[in-house]
Formats: C-alpha cells, structure tokens, sequence
C-alpha cells in the first residue's frame, strides 16, 4: 500500500469511528460537526489518496482526537496571484469543552505552520458553530469573517412548478447570448460572501471573482443554467445556476445552488423567486435536494428561499487564517 494510500485508509477510519461516536453523543454534537455520511467520508478519503489533499491530526499517535483537512486552492490561487488553501473540518470527538477547544487549537496551529510551509497567504474554513472549536481556531489565528445560513430544499416534495416565465420575459438558455454582456448587465450582484469582508482580497477582488463564476457557468461549468431575458428591453435580466451531482447519483444525493442574480433594475419586483421556481423545476429528478447558502444577513435572499420551501439547517461560520512573508 502506498504512502497516499495508507493515509487515506487512515483518515477513513478514524472518521468513521468519529461520526459513530457523535451519533451515539446526539445532538448538540453532531450539528457543530460538519457533514460526516459515509459518502462524505469517502469523498474525503479520496482526495488524500489522490494528493489533492492532506491530513492535519492533533495527536498523530492518537488519530481520534481530532484532524483537519488541508487543501490547495488552484482556482482562487490563479485568480489572486498568491498562494490560496481550503480547510476542512475540525472533525473533533465529543469530548468536554476544554479537550474541544485545545484540540482546535492545536488544528490551528498546525495549519498556519502548513500554510508558511507552502507560503499560502489566505486559508479559508466553512464549520459549524461549536463554540469551543471556534475559540480554539480564533486563538489560534483564525479569524471571523462571515456567518452562513446553510438551506436545503427536498425537490422529492417539491410541488409541481409552472413552466411559464413572468409576462414579458423569456427564458433563454446559456450559450444563447454573449456571456460577457449578461455578466455585464448583473453587475454588482454579489454584495455579501466572506472574500468581500476580508482585507485582503476585498470587495473589489470578490466581485472579480464572482463575475468570473458567471462566465464560467455560462461556459459549462454550471449543470443547469436559466437566463431570464427581458423581451422589451432587449436585455438579459436574470441568471439562476446549480451544480448537480457527480454521474450516476441522481435523485439521491444533493445539488447546489451556484448563483441567483438580478441585474439591479430588474430587483425588488419578485423576478427572482420565477427565476429560482424554474431552475428548481428543472432540478427535479436530477437530484434529491437542492442546497443554497447566503449571508445569514441576507433578509432579501433567506425570504425568497423560505418562501419556495427551503428548510434552514444549522449555520456555518467562514474563518480566515492568513499567513504573511514577513511573518516567517
């Protein structure tokens, strides 16, 4: 068995020893931990196998004490121009608050030393609010940048949607208009997400980015994309897109909510639950549930999800760990 190899049998284990000790803890356990079924655990394993990921344990010799998941970013590092890295975790027994928290403590530590290592400038971190984790990571040098309310929608219960658009639109499908001029006519959709409250990158660099996210959709990144054109005006008004499951897991495992986007004169007029309605429609069979996350500030945006029949799970909070060169 390889190195990689024995890593991942590694990480495997001692995963699934955790996400059966958290069952057996119940809750408020297993709402701080993130997802652990057993298609997570094997996704997870397989990115360590394949090297696109490595494992940070608080106690090598003790794997069940807790671990962490580090990442490069190649897509936020091309974008940014420095070096850029995704964590996963902390995945942390159901233990006392104090073994919690240093445990988490010591995850921190131990990717902030990763980070100088590979000269990573942002690591980012989506967790669950377990309030001991979250003092060890904050002490550790994490810092806040977000809060997150995570919904789901089951589209097995979905009602049946209209395939009508709202009177005076059409929908069009991606492809069918030059993606630089619907990126264009969006503009400033995107005014939450944790990159936009940070320093560094900024507001600006996340608009960039986020307008990159549009042309890569329309380009075929997105599994489903609906344009929501404006017959009179001549203009692209509107963009839902989802991201599906891998092949072959449709209609048990869960799609995600890409974008949802208004160009500015088209908002406060309740296009977008039409838009969202037709790319839910469009979903159905496809894939058992439809998960969207925003800003847990996001009046606008939870009402229209609430109002279609999203269920609110629990929140998440987006960490930011930074390393800069002269600190090394």
């Amino acid at each position: 068995m390889s190195g990689r190899a024995r890593k991942a049998s590694a990480l495997a284990s001692a995963l699934t020893r955790l996400a059966r000790n958290l069952a057996s803890a119940g809750r408020p356990f297993d709402l701080w931990t993130p997802p652990l079924t057993a298609r997570d655990i094997l996704a997870a394993s397989e990115r360590v196998a394949r090297g696109e990921a490595e494992v940070l344990w608080a106690d090598e010799a003790a794997p069940d004490r807790g671990l962490m998941l580090y990442a490069p970013s190649p897509r936020e590092t091309s974008f940014f121009g420095y070096g850029c890295a995704r964590l996963a975790g902390p995945y942390l027994p159901p233990a006392d608050q104090g073994r919690r928290e240093a445990g988490a403590a010591r995850l921190a530590a131990l990717a902030l030393a990763r980070a100088r290592e590979r000269r990573d400038r942002l690591a980012t971190l989506k967790t669950g609010l377990d309030p001991a984790a979250l003092r060890g990571l904050l002490a550790g040098g994490f810092a806040l940048a977000e809060t997150i309310t995570v919904l789901a929608l089951d589209l097995g219960l979905d009602p049946a949607r209209p395939a009508g658009p709202p009177p005076g639109f059409v929908w069009r499908e991606g492809g069918q208009e030059p993606a630089e001029t619907l990126a264009e006519a969006l503009g400033d959709f995107f005014y939450d997400g944790h990159l936009r409250h940070d320093q560094e990158p900024g507001p600006e660099a996340a608009r960039r980015l986020w307008r990159q996210a549009v042309l890569d959709d329309l380009a075929g990144a997105a599994d489903e994309t609906v344009v929501l054109w404006d017959k009179a005006g001549g203009r692209g008004a509107g963009l839902a897109t989802a991201h599906l499951p891998a092949a072959g897991l449709a209609g048990g495992e869960e799609a995600g909510l890409s974008i949802l986007a208004l160009a500015e004169p088209y908002r406060g007029r309740g296009l977008g639950r039409h838009l969202l309605a037709e790319l839910i429609r469009r979903l159905k069979g496809r894939a058992g549930r439809l998960r969207a996350e925003t800003a847990a500030y996001n009046l606008p945006a939870l009402a229209l999800y609430q109002a279609l029949g999203f269920k609110p799970g629990p929140p998440l909070a987006a960490l930011h760990l930074r390393y800069k060169p002269a600190d090394h």
